[in-house]
């Protein structure tokens, strides 16, 4: 629940909206306001929540606002709810009737010209109407100063970043960033934080960015955290591979589409949560992750890729959905940790290489859906003893270990 609501319409009072969200942060004080909060986005629906929570509703008065209809229905929000409203004047202009209707019996604050100080008066009065003991408490002692900005720039149509000398990467803006390229084999690329990457250590996507470009952190070796919107539906090719200290992250539930090794070579994730709105698990999307223990793929997947797994050692479990049909080359391949899988009834085709290396499985169950495994499939399972397949199955060389018991069912 954020402490205070900021309602503005979106234009002149952008900058002001910000400078008070800054300030209350600053203070100790939890804020809500469109321009950057991602718990609830931008929905209508989800608006409400965010009033009903709060305990003060601070409304920026301009121009604007004072003809915005969605800010009318935001104050009717905020008086249905008993809410305590703070109308901040920040020009000349006259409330309007609508705005008069609710808003009379509150006192107002006269921040125009805004500035510094009509700012700190405006927490102060929060403050007050917090219940804290004295705007001089330790929450509104003078905090340090923001890190200075070192890089700033395009990454994208209509999207922007920042990064500070403290290693924070904040995109923000409307939209998806560019699709970055890399020579791989030259480890070069044209983001235009590379020569920087090595110190960016967090990264902070605001909502409205709906997408993240191919490459675009690719090889930020010291990346532990990102912040992630709900905004975002997309994650590009190798969007993520070789961040080798990136220990989790989430993925929000709107997102669609994760591209091809997007996470390639990330080997201290431990833990991802794939979206049920993803439907492919596309190649080498998660190679090399050493470290992941457990997945559980979303049960629209119908496809997985080539290498989706490979080398994915840590691996003692893998859950796969009922609508798979397709198991891609080397989609397991060297995964050491699995004991057992079962293959859906759905899945007809096992590439090459599929669960080559997987020394520890013990147990493969093989539907009657399938009626192609691909050379040395099952290579170099060791502990396999015995398999039953179907009749029809066309099998490649050396599908199965020679120690295997091979047993066609009709």
């Amino acid at each position: 629940m954020a402490d205070v609501f900021i309602s503005y319409s979106k234009g002149e009072a952008d900058n002001i909206a910000q400078q008070i969200a800054d300030a209350l942060i600053r203070a100790g004080i939890s804020c809500w306001y469109m321009g950057r909060d991602s718990r609830y986005g931008r929905y209508p629906d989800k608006i409400p929540k965010a009033i009903r929570e709060c305990s003060v509703f601070v409304l920026i008065l301009n121009q604007d606002s004072n003809k915005s209809k969605d800010v009318l229905s935001e104050v009717n929000i905020a008086f249905k709810y008993d809410k305590e409203i703070l109308p901040v004047h920040i020009d000349n202009c006259e409330m309007s009737d609508a705005l008069l209707y609710h808003l009379s019996a509150f006192t107002s604050i006269n921040a125009n010209p805004p500035n510094e100080q009509r700012i700190q008066e405006l927490v102060e009065e929060i403050v007050d109407i917090l219940g804290w003991e004295s705007p001089l408490t330790p929450l509104l002692k003078p905090q340090p100063p923001p890190a200075k900005i070192i890089q700033r720039g395009k990454c994208g149509n209509n999207v922007s970043y920042t990064l500070d000398k403290n290693g924070v990467l904040t995109i923000f803006g409307e939209g998806s960033t560019w699709d970055f390229k890399c020579d791989i084999s030259e480890q070069v690329c044209n983001t235009p934080w590379w020569d920087n990457r090595k110190i960016i250590s967090h990264v902070e996507i605001q909502y409205g960015v709906t997408a993240i470009g191919h490459y675009a952190f690719h090889a930020c070796e010291r990346l532990i955290s990102i912040a992630i919107p709900d905004s975002v539906t997309s994650i590009g090719w190798y969007a993520f591979s070789d961040c080798v200290a990136l220990p989790s992250l989430a993925i929000p539930d709107r997102t669609t589409f994760i591209g091809e090794a997007a996470f390639d070579g990330c080997v201290e994730l431990t833990s991802v949560a794939i979206p049920d709105s993803v439907t492919f698990i596309e190649d080498r999307v998660f190679r090399k992750c050493a470290k992941l223990t457990s997945v559980i793929v979303p049960d629209r997947v119908t496809f997985i890729g080539d290498e989706a797994f490979n080398g994915c050692v840590g691996l003692t479990s893998v859950t796969i959905p009922d609508r798979v049909t397709f198991i891609g080359e080397k989609a397991f391949y060297g995964c050491v940790g699995l004991t057992s899988v079962t293959i859906p009834d759905r899945v007809t085709s096992i590439l090459n290489w599929a669960f080559c290396g997987c020394t520890e499985l013990k147990n493969v169950t093989i539907p009657d859906s399938v009626t192609f495994i691909g050379k040395e499939a099952f290579a170099n399972c060791v502990r396999l003893t015995g398999v039953s397949i179907p009749e029809k199955v066309s099998a490649g060389i050396f599908a199965f270990p020679d120690s295997v018991r091979i047993e066609r069912r009709a």
